[in-house]
């Protein structure tokens, strides 16, 4: 997938997610070492945060984290169950540009202004001017907010300049406010984008209001682009954020699957073997303790444990450990329930599969006669091969680059944080399930089960 190809266009009602959804692809494609450019529209949301920009004059301090209410708290919540009065509820906008860092005052409600100007006229201060507006400028009014739209213009403008050196451009949102108070799409930017997008260089990405978002469709086509329309309010945000991120990355050619606890159930066998062989060294180890080190390498957990024993000592406890395992494992060991048969649908959809994983070669090699897994993997990574074990990344990039394949363009399935971290610090896209632990963090998506899996990526890939 050629992603400069694309046009990605976002819309979805108010409250939707669709600012939510972008901010976060910005901030995962940045993670990726994808060059992002573009600019957003952060809202203040509570009145006095609105004041305490009028007082000082200037949006520097409110900048910072946790100043600016960029994402409202309800729009994790059920549409449906927030007040039109809620939605529409906001004091200020502004615009940021996301690689050049510039910002303004986009808009600013009508009471405020006025609240500020009178105070301004008592001290003699901006007569014959609105607050925030400087002399000169044109402004417009769109329902109960003043509107500064060369302000949006300009850092857009400035963005734009920006992008011969940037992959990803975002605009969220387009709307009235954006357009200068009008629904027309006649912005003088929008000609200027249209002439980046002819030059082929970025992938933009834009949310757009729902009633004009065909217009924008109309607007934006070109021969050479595929217009990518996401309606989040039919899609979903889960399903919305993976397709726009699918686009992003350029597709996705391959599948890295952790091999404990993502393949074969082996977590029973893996703690009790760890509790036998801790009980014979005298160490006082259990389920707590193994749920805290699973995923990281022998090694890493011996020597957590050991800390004064020598490399020869650590490897022989480290091989103890395993021959255990494998006693207590032969002809009990069973696959996760769909993992097997969600693997042989990729490789019949011509996805590159590789196994990566901390076990012991001698491990993977049992587990394969155990189970019949050969053949099914194009790559392997062992422990044996690794220096670093998770949550380093040193493993997936290694698994990546014996299938060729650049980890951006990976799925990886893991089932501990330790994995999820390696993963994302490798450039990988990451999908959690939850087959050992209830819960992870910082996954792309998180799943109960391969049917769930499934599921969800036959939409996103579009196979069989």
């Amino acid at each position: 997938m050629e992603y400069r190809k694309y046009v990605v266009i976002i819309t979805g009602r108010p409250a939707s997610g669709k600012s939510t959804l972008v901010r976060k692809l910005a901030g995962r494609l940045k993670e990726m070492k994808f060059r992002v450019a573009g600019v957003i529209t952060p809202e203040i949301r509570e009145k006095y945060k609105a004041i305490k920009y009028l007082e000082s004059e200037s949006i520097e301090n409110l900048l910072t984290e946790g100043k600016i209410k960029e994402i409202d708290e309800e729009e994790s919540a059920d549409v449906n169950t927030i007040s039109e009065e809620k939605r529409s509820q906001r004091y200020a906008f502004f615009v940021f540009g996301i690689s050049t860092g510039e910002k303004d005052l986009l808009a600013l409600d009508k009471k405020i202004a006025k609240m500020k100007k009178n105070k301004g006229e008592n001290k003699g201060e901006n007569k014959g001017e609105r607050i925030g507006e400087n002399k000169g400028e044109r402004t417009c009014d769109l329902g109960k907010y003043i509107v500064f739209p060369e302000r949006f213009s300009y850092v857009l403008k400035k963005e734009l300049e920006a992008v011969k050196d940037h992959d990803i451009f975002l605009i969220d949102e387009v709307g009235p406010m954006e357009l200068g108070c009008s629904s027309s799409l006649n912005a003088e930017w929008l000609k200027t984008l249209k002439e980046k997008l002819r030059e082929n260089k970025i992938l933009p990405i834009i949310t757009v209001k729902k009633n004009i978002s065909e217009k924008l469709i109309d607007k934006m086509r070109e021969e050479n682009k595929k217009i990518e329309f996401i309606d989040i309010d039919i899609e979903g945000r889960e399903i919305a954020y993976l397709r726009a991120l699918e686009i992003a990355t350029g597709g996705t050619e391959a599948f890295l699957f952790d091999l404990d606890g993502v393949i074969v159930d082996s977590a029973k066998f893996h703690m009790l073997s760890w509790i036998k062989l801790m009980r014979e060294k005298g160490i006082n180890f259990g389920e707590d303790d193994f749920k805290r080190t699973f995923g990281m390498t022998n090694d890493l957990i011996l020597r957590k444990y050991f800390p004064n024993a020598s490399p020869e000592d650590i490897k022989k406890m480290g091989e103890q450990k395993e021959r255990i395992y494998r006693e207590l494992a032969k002809g009990k060991i069973k696959p996760i329930d769909g993992s097997i048969e969600f693997i042989r649908e990729l490789k019949e959809n011509r996805f590159k599969i590789a196994l990566v994983s901390s076990t012991p070669i001698e491990n993977i090699l049992f587990l394969s006669k155990e189970l019949g897994l050969s053949g099914l993997f194009d790559a392997i990574v062992s422990g044996s091969e690794i220096k670093r074990g998770k949550p380093d990344p040193e493993c997936y990039i290694l698994g990546s680059e014996k299938i060729n394949i650049p980890p951006q363009r990976c799925w990886v399935v893991e089932d501990s944080q330790h994995g999820i971290d390696a993963a994302r610090r490798a450039g990988a896209k990451t999908i959690g399930i939850l087959t050992t632990h209830k819960d992870l963090e910082n996954t792309d998506l998180k799943v109960r089960n391969f049917q769930e899996l499934r599921d969800i990526m036959s939409k996103i890939l579009k196979f069989n």
